[in-house]
């Protein structure tokens, strides 16, 4: 039966407390993964598009939205993370849709799950290519820093305050979404969630400047595709082409198919932004079709 949502919360093993919300709906377990800078309220509109046919809980990355904050984000951990919210709501095999991080992030945990399905919508994190000509590659990487100077802007100090400063934060980045292409209508929920309220009362931002600021340099950072190399189970990477990451890019993923027999990339002339709302419904027409078909 159809039910849904609630949300709650999960201790990982580290003892970080995890959040997520289960959307309900029927069939097999779908985990919906936030990209960096938004938390799970920015994957409602997906579990809209699925439940009619998958049980689909979004998660809180760690140290992003209400999950807790670390000393350090690792990917392998935040992966490790989702086996926890499947255990703790006995969901069983399930599959896995992650935008931008959250794309990467879902990479890893196909490493670990062979028999889960991944559809990672272009999600490719820090590192850089390990093809292409010097010139190629400095280009890839200037690209690269001007991400993280973007998420830097986003994250200026202060990073806590009292509730005018809170809502003075959520009224700021409800001003900057559009003009990044982020035009969802529950923005400004989304915003919200990144404020966590302290023990003595003040809020916290999530994600904190340190997420991006050492790059997972414990997941070895100098391959940006390093979370699919190993994959043995299907996955989907949707590369979105207007998103102004360089050509060599493609030549890097080409890569990976050629040596990863268990990938799928489909190319679709879409800002980064675009699979968060504006063709939402054009990339769920084609997860939803590898996830039924994928073998």
């Amino acid at each position: 039966m159809t039910r849904g949502p609630r949300d709650g919360w999960v201790t990982a093993p580290d003892g970080t407390r995890i959040a997520y919300r289960d959307h309900g709906g029927d069939g097999p377990g779908l985990l919906l993964l936030h990209g960096g800078g938004a938390n799970l309220e920015s994957m409602d509109q997906w579990a809209d598009r699925f439940r009619a046919t998958r049980r689909c809980v979004a998660v809180d990355l760690r140290c992003c939205g209400q999950s807790d904050d670390v000393a350090h984000f690792s990917l392998t951990e935040a992966a490790e993370d989702l086996d926890a919210v499947v255990d703790h709501l006995a969901l069983g095999p399930v599959d896995v849709l992650g935008h931008s991080m959250g794309g990467f992030v879902g990479g890893f945990y196909g490493t670990r799950h062979p028999e889960s399905r991944i559809v990672s919508i272009d999600g490719f994190g820090p590192g850089t290519v390990t093809v292409g000509s010097d010139a190629e590659r400095a280009e890839f990487g200037a690209f690269q820093a001007s991400m993280r100077e973007q998420f830097f802007a986003m994250t200026a100090p202060p990073d806590r305050g009292d509730d005018a400063w809170r809502d003075a934060q959520v009224d700021a980045l409800c001003a900057l979404f559009p003009a990044i292409g982020y035009t969802a209508p529950n923005a400004r929920a989304m915003a919200a969630r990144n404020f966590v309220v302290a023990q003595d009362g003040t809020f916290r931002r999530r994600p904190p400047r340190h997420l991006f600021a050492d790059a997972f340099a414990d997941d070895g950072a100098a391959d940006i595709l390093r979370m699919y190399r190993h994959t043995s189970g299907p996955a989907l990477i949707v590369r979105c082409t207007e998103s102004g990451a360089p050509a060599v890019l493609d030549t890097e993923l080409d890569g990976l198919c050629a040596e990863n027999p268990h990938i799928t990339v489909l190319r679709l002339p879409l800002t980064h932004l675009a699979p968060a709302w504006d063709a939402i419904d054009e990339v769920a027409h084609h997860a939803a079709r590898f996830l039924a078909t994928a073998t």
